[in-house]
């Protein structure tokens, strides 16, 4: 369950690139009723989105690179992550940067490729809302070795997990957490079931975001000029999913708690 309590380790931000920011805003205003806030001139193109109010998702330009979501969990030091990660196999791509009085960040991949961020709060803490219809609800890595980035994020961030049987019987679901069972933030799963390494299978990190009705969010995903990957399905304790990207190509994923339809 993804809160606005914030501590190290749990996701705090996310945004999307784009080469479209009308086209983007929307696309996102038709799908969860998101208002697009630019900021000043000096933020280089990035901007807020924004529902009743409050900050859901940011979004930039893509700078070159092909639009896609990202993902930024909470640190208290940007300079400490970069050095742990660099000592536990991951990659540092960009150094820690200040951004203005709002915080500090730095991105990193972790050793089988996907990439992630983090965030050092200054005045900008981390989104206003999560979990609420429109917001971030979960986050997923889906790994080509399992066990070796448990260990990884294990040692950046502290995290606990909690294995359980993927509905099919085919591997397990790894469910992670900062605190106990019932305060998971993130999963992790390896496509095809195992925890050895898998060469060639790419690694990436997925977005969720909460639905009241799934089946009715995909209809406007589809209506909105986006991508329907996986259409809506429910799934074993965790409810009714669609994995779908936006006009642009962005993944994300949409998750209503309670099945619909």
């Amino acid at each position: 369950m993804l809160t606005t309590e914030f501590t190290v380790g749990r996701p705090v931000w996310v945004d999307v690139g784009s080469n479209d920011f009308a086209a983007s805003a929307g696309f996102y205003r038709s799908v969860f009723g998101w208002e697009h806030e630019p900021l000043p001139p000096e933020a280089g193109g990035y901007g807020f989105f924004k529902k009743d109010g409050k900050t859901v998702a940011a979004m930039g330009p893509s700078m070159g690179a092909a639009p896609s979501w990202g993902l930024y969990f909470m640190t208290d030091d940007a300079e400490a992550a970069a050095a742990a990660v660099r000592d536990a196999g991951g990659t540092v791509r960009e150094e820690p940067m200040r951004v203005f009085d709002m915080g500090s960040l730095a991105a990193f991949a972790d050793p089988s490729g996907a990439g992630f961020s983090v965030w050092q709060p200054g005045t900008v803490k981390g989104l206003d809302a999560l979990g609420d219809p429109g917001a971030l609800c979960w986050t997923e890595l889906s790994t080509a070795n399992r066990d070796r980035d448990k260990d990884f994020y294990r040692s950046l961030f502290g995290w606990t997990y909690f294995d359980y049987p993927m509905p099919d019987g085919d591997g397990v679901y790894t469910a992670a957490s900062t605190g106990g069972e019932n305060d998971t933030h993130s999963g992790l799963f390896q496509p095809d079931g195992t925890g050895a390494d898998v060469p060639g299978q790419p690694s990436g990190w997925t977005v969720y975001f909460a639905t009241a009705d799934c089946d009715a969010t995909a209809e406007a995903i589809s209506s909105g000029g986006g991508t329907l990957l996986m259409k809506p399905a429910t799934m074993e304790g965790a409810g009714r999913i669609a994995l779908a990207a936006d006009p642009q190509g962005a993944v994300f994923a949409i998750m209503a708690n309670e099945p619909t339809g």
